[in-house]
């Protein structure tokens, strides 16, 4: 598939068959996270890729995925009302007024699984992406064809993205098997998309999904060159759609948006020629999207970290 071919099959765009359901179940999504892992380790060199150092990781998220999907059951009634409860901290009770509550105020339906999709995200997957992240492993090559991120005049790929001093690694069509990433074209990839989230119309900004502005394919996106700039950058903007999400109310998210897609033409600038405006969908269906994107990444850096890690300790 290539950047000619007609758009709506083109590579970069969403499938518009995706079921909204299937990913707004947080078990999916965490299960969606190991899947990730695993396909990770399948890019990995084989001589790496099946030693128990890197195979144990998964095996032991999967015993607690089956816990995780049995809470979820047993949760089913509390998510279906969508209410989000927050303890109140008893070391420390108000002396005089009125008690404190132990519930905040009900949180819209829609913006309900969000939020605890959201909260699954960062507890099981982000934790490990941007915890202590050092510039070692954000720019760590596990293969000698990696994709990363380079100086303009460094870059051995056809189609690198970006138009500054530091560009992103691409090409077009995508080489078969596709080149496994650094940690830091990953964060190149996702890092600014929750902030830019924060920027489309139905979440009280400015700017349309049509415009191509939360992908980094047809929008100009930082490329960050140090593990602080990237972690400062993805944690903000997590936070940041955290409040977007909460704040909004159903008929925001209920509102319907005409989404990107790429036109069939050679990239120009760095970028993806944008396309016309795609099928209009929910408010929902984008931000669920984004945030099984950002999981499915992390996921990757969490994994890269971790092959890292295991693979120092064999002295490799």
């Amino acid at each position: 598939m290539t950047a000619h071919d007609d758009a709506r099959n083109h590579p970069l765009n969403p499938d518009p068959d995706d079921e909204l359901g299937s990913v707004l179940n947080p078990a999916s999504m965490v299960r969606l996270a190991l899947d990730a892992m695993w396909s990770t380790i399948d890019c990995l060199p084989s001589e790496y890729a099946g030693t128990p150092a890197v195979r144990d990781a998964p095996r032991a998220i999967s015993g607690w995925l089956r816990e995780q999907e049995e809470a979820a059951l047993r949760d089913e009634l509390l998510h279906r009302r969508y209410l989000i409860i927050r303890p109140v901290n008893l070391a420390s009770p108000p002396a005089r007024g009125p008690r404190a509550p132990t519930m905040r105020r009900m949180t819209g339906k829609r913006a309900g699984p969000l939020l605890e999709l959201m909260d699954q995200t960062e507890r099981f997957t982000l934790a490990r992406a941007w915890t202590r992240l050092t510039d070692d492993e954000f720019f760590w090559e596990p293969s000698p064809a990696a994709w990363s991120i380079r100086r303009q005049g460094q870059c051995p790929t056809p189609d690198p993205f970006g138009a500054g001093e530091w560009v992103a690694d691409y090409a077009i069509p995508e080489p078969d098997p596709v080149p496994i990433t650094t940690i830091a074209w990953l964060y190149w990839h996702i890092g600014s998309v929750p902030g830019r989230l924060c920027d489309i119309d139905f979440l009280g900004g400015k700017r349309s999904m049509a415009s191509g502005w939360t992908s980094p394919y047809l929008a100009q996106h930082p490329v960050f060159t140090s593990a602080a700039e990237a972690v400062a950058a993805l944690r903000d903007g997590w936070q940041r759609l955290r409040a977007a999400v909460g704040q909004a109310d159903d008929d925001q998210l209920a509102a319907t948006a005409t989404g990107y897609t790429y036109a069939p033409q050679p990239p120009r600038g760095g970028l993806c020629v944008l396309g016309p405006p795609g099928p209009a969908r929910p408010a929902t269906r984008y931000i669920a999207g984004a945030l099984g994107e950002i999981t499915h990444h992390g996921a990757q850096i969490g994994a890269l970290r971790d092959f890292r890690a295991w693979r120092a300790a064999d002295g490799r």
